[in-house]
């Protein structure tokens, strides 16, 4: 801050004026008066009284004093002329010392708050780059966690899977009919499904989905994504079997005491629609009696279902499961790229539909096999619809026998998106609606993304372009000493 000069006050005019009067000469003035007392006096002394010479000596003082007053008076004003011109000068003086020492003061400050901020940009800067250096080491830990952990669950059958003789891996497969046999393995970790054949019903087949990591949800370049497909999530999803198709009306019809479906597009190929999310869980529940295995879901009441996860049977995918395996190792917009171009190659869409379900496997698959995934019906999931949960909550990946959904329980309402990584979601705790995934034959590019999430009312199987089918899944259970081995080692 650079001091400014005090402009110098201005001398008042009758200053100025006995200035100028102090300065003229003073002996003229002296003179003039003595001359003009002398006249006088002269005048009267001619008059020859005593009295008469006394006051001529009288006017002649008087005349010398009249000369002497002007300048007395010059000298005053000159002198206070010169006292409020050194007042003023001081004043300036001082006027100009504190600004200075305010610049001066500012100036300080001005270096002392830049060196505040660039040591507070410093320990920034070392924060950050301490939680990057504490995230990747993390992070690496986590993956090296998925490693063992795929390597655990895949090692009891490391023998027959290697074996190259078809017949043999059968035979594995009838005697331990878990799925596990069925990976492809590369190192610790499976390069891919295989498509399985599936003992009942007959063409029922079932793709083997490796366990693994993703990021579920829209990632936040995404454009065309909607609020609800955020924040993306860290998860892990152990292996699991999916059927390769939606289940058909043919295969809905095969099973006895169903409750009777009513599609609006009639065909046996075609993928049963406008059934309940109920419908859905009881077909899962007799397809497990005719493979004799356990149950996966307990009717508690019409409307309230528990999920034993240690069950071996047929279930609906989890919405973590649907979107991983529709995904298929791709963190793209679709599991074939970001750009919608190619999705009539593998999708009937809004486009190329015809207003209409069409059957299936007509479409090529994603790249782990899957027809359909994407278009054609939407499709049930498990979980009930809420805002994602956050990552650090444990209550999502509950490992206890039994995991009741009550829709009277309240959803999760928080949407912290931290990196924690989250093992096997199951969704809230209660809701209104469960999740639909994938869309169907009526709409555009947009709801058929990857991380796109819809959802509709369990009890309603409404006709018209929201049709929901399901495709079924069964989980991958490992078992040691006759108890379920599912956990990080």
């Amino acid at each position: 801050m650079t001091p400014t000069s005090s402009k110098t006050t201005s001398i008042p005019k009758p200053v100025k004026l006995v200035r100028r009067w102090s300065a003229a000469p003073k002996t003229p003035m002296i003179a003039a008066g003595a001359a003009l007392g002398a006249g006088v006096s002269l005048g009267l002394a001619q008059a020859g009284t005593t009295a008469t010479l006394i006051g001529a000596g009288v006017i002649g003082a008087a005349g010398v004093a009249a000369g002497a007053l002007p300048t007395w008076w010059a000298w005053r004003a000159g002198k206070e002329a010169i006292r409020l011109e050194t007042e003023q000068r001081r004043a300036d003086e001082q006027h100009r010392a504190d600004e200075q020492r305010r610049a001066d003061e500012q100036r300080r400050a001005d270096e002392q708050r830049q060196a505040d901020e660039q040591h507070r940009a410093d320990e920034q800067r070392q924060a950050d780059e301490q939680h990057r250096a504490d995230e990747q080491r993390r992070v690496a830990d986590q993956e090296a966690r998925i490693r063992r952990r795929n390597a655990a669950e895949l090692a009891p059958w490391e023998k027959e899977l290697r074996t190259s003789d078809p017949a043999a891996a059968q035979a594995v497969f009838d005697a331990a009919p878990d799925l596990s046999t069925w990976f492809d393995r590369a190192a610790t970790r499976p390069t891919g499904p295989k498509t399985i054949p599936f003992r009942s019903p007959p063409g029922l087949d079932m793709v083997l989905i490796p366990g693994g990591d993703f990021w579920m949800g829209a990632s936040e370049g995404d454009t065309s994504a909607y609020e609800g497909e955020s924040p993306r999530r860290w998860v892990y999803v152990s292996p699991f079997a999916m059927g390769v198709v939606p289940i058909t009306q043919a295969q809905w019809n095969a099973f006895k005491g169903t409750a009777a479906a009513a599609p609006f597009f009639k065909g046996d190929g075609r993928p049963v629609e406008s059934i309940t999310w109920f419908d859905a869980v009881r077909f899962c529940n007799q397809l497990s009696d005719d493979a004799g295995f356990a149950h996966a879901y307990t009717f508690l009441s019409e409307t309230n279902v528990q999920w034993n996860r240690q069950a071996n049977g047929y279930r609906l995918p989890t919405e973590a499961e649907w979107e991983y395996a529709a995904r298929a190792s791709n963190q793209t917009r679709y599991f074939f790229g970001d750009d919608d171009g190619p999705l009539e190659k593998f999708a009937w869409f809004a486009k190329n539909s015809n207003g209409e379900t069409h059957p299936v496997r007509q479409k090529d698959p994603n790249p782990w096999g899957l027809y359909d995934i994407v278009g054609n019906v939407w499709e049930w999931c498990w979980d009930w619809y809420g805002r994602y949960q956050p990552s650090d909550k444990k209550a999502e990946n509950d490992k206890t026998a039994n995991d009741t959904n009550d829709k009277t329980d309240k959803p999760t309402d928080t949407m912290d998106n931290l990196s924690f990584l989250v093992d096997n979601p199951t969704g809230p705790k209660g809701g209104a609606s469960r999740v639909i995934r994938g869309g169907s034959f009526g709409d555009g590019p947009r709801d058929l993304r990857s991380s796109f999430r819809s959802f509709w009312y369990p009890d309603k199987g409404v006709k018209g372009v929201w049709v929901r089918g399901f495709r079924i899944v069964r989980s991958v259970v490992r078992r040691h000493g006759g108890l379920p081995v599912d956990s990080f080692r």
